[in-house]
């Protein structure tokens, strides 16, 4: 399966205090308070445990501790008690997911159908633990992924089981004879679950990009106009941005049309999108405004980067964590064959970003090569 490299960053707006007992980077901490990596997380688990059935041979990496109640795999609401961890070091241990909760995750649907992943993604949105938390607090990610050093390391490789699944279905498509119908469809099931993993981790990804540039799109612009002030409107550097399809689905936008009511019919459903900057775009619109304009675009973005912030006296570089989560989050989605597209990133040209994929092998391989590049994780 072809794998392509997504080039997002995350830009950390978002800063709490971490526990006396745990030191986290300001990028960890903002990601902790997300629930969506969960989703990415079960879905993970699922290609692993799919993974085994194949091939026996296959060494279990999310969650190997975590037994299920019938002492097989682990349900969603085992593995989200599994791996819970408290955000403050006297906080109450869940016993449960709330059983009275519809919004508890049963299994996956067929992930052709419109809303299949809003329902998804919604319904651990809504579930709680008996406690009351919602299912966005810390994660223990020696429970998660033994051997893993930090949160980075684990989102890492979190495509990888994905990534393995796929590879190994494909495998056993082609030394399938074309007669064995029973095993090339048990075989063919597998590809809904592929297709889940890849909406999840290109879900994450936008996000990610969403939130980084929303900010980042204000920054250059003021960049643009403090270091070169133009004297006329149209001269003016305009940061463009585009619009980025995600797995969510949401109602159609028809002002002709009178706001329905209850549940709204697959066919009036679309793409729902998030906006993130088109650098290309961007340097075609502009170079002609100001000389050398990507080369000066490189440059303010390279100011945004390295953005500092003090957080309870201690001034924290947004840069560093930016770099740890940059790549976690990209070598997660890429190994999970995801062909999906997200702008490109405006960055420096390097050998790592140029690098290319083709299995979880070479995923790994990236890793190995990001940390000799200075990406420790």
């Amino acid at each position: 399966m072809n794998m392509m490299w997504f080039f997002l960053a995350i830009f950390i707006s978002f800063v709490q205090q971490s526990c006396a007992y745990r030191e986290r980077g300001i990028a960890e901490r903002y990601i902790s308070l997300t629930i969506h990596f969960r989703g990415l997380y079960y879905i993970a688990y699922l290609a692993e445990g799919e993974l085994y059935k194949l091939d026996k041979s296959t060494k279990l990496t999310i969650a190997p501790g975590c037994i299920g109640a019938k002492g097989g795999r682990c349900s969603f609401d085992e593995l989200m008690l599994y791996i819970w961890a408290p955000k403050e070091e006297n906080a109450r241990k869940p016993s449960n997911v709330k059983p009275d909760s519809k919004h508890t995750i049963t299994g996956l649907g067929d992930l052709d159908k419109a809303s299949a992943f809003n329902t998804y993604i919604k319904n651990i949105e809504k579930a709680r633990f008996n406690t009351e938390e919602h299912l966005s607090g810390e994660i223990d990610v020696k429970k998660l992924m033994p051997g893993k050093k930090d949160f980075y390391d684990a989102l890492s490789s979190a495509g990888d089981p994905i990534g393995a699944l796929a590879a190994e279905v494909d495998k056993q498509k082609k030394a399938t004879k074309p007669d064995d119908r029973k095993a090339l469809e048990q075989l063919k099931e597998k590809d809904n679950l592929l297709k889940w993993g890849e909406a999840a981790a290109f879900y994450v990804s936008a996000l990610r990009g969403k939130d980084q540039d929303k900010h980042r799109r204000s920054f250059l612009e003021k960049y643009f106009e403090r270091h070169f002030p133009a004297e006329e409107d149209k001269n003016k550097i305009k940061i463009e941005m585009m619009d980025v399809e995600t797995p969510m689905r949401q109602k159609k936008l028809n002002e002709d049309k009178v706001k329905q009511k209850g549940k709204v019919p697959a066919s009036e459903l679309e793409p729902q999108t998030v906006l993130m900057i088109d650098f290309t775009k961007t340097i075609e619109q502009n170079k002609g405004k100001l000389d050398g304009f990507e080369e000066k675009l490189k440059e303010a973005n390279e100011a945004f980067m390295g953005m500092e912030k003090t957080v309870n006296g201690k001034v924290e570089k947004f840069n560093e964590a930016h770099k740890k989560a940059f790549m976690a989050s990209k070598m997660a989605t890429s190994a999970t064959g995801c062909t999906r597209k997200i702008p490109r990133e405006l960055k420096k040209r390097n050998a790592l970003a140029e690098l290319s994929s083709r299995s979880p092998k070479a995923a790994k391989s990236m890793r190995v090569k990001s940390q000799k590049l200075g990406f420790s994780m």
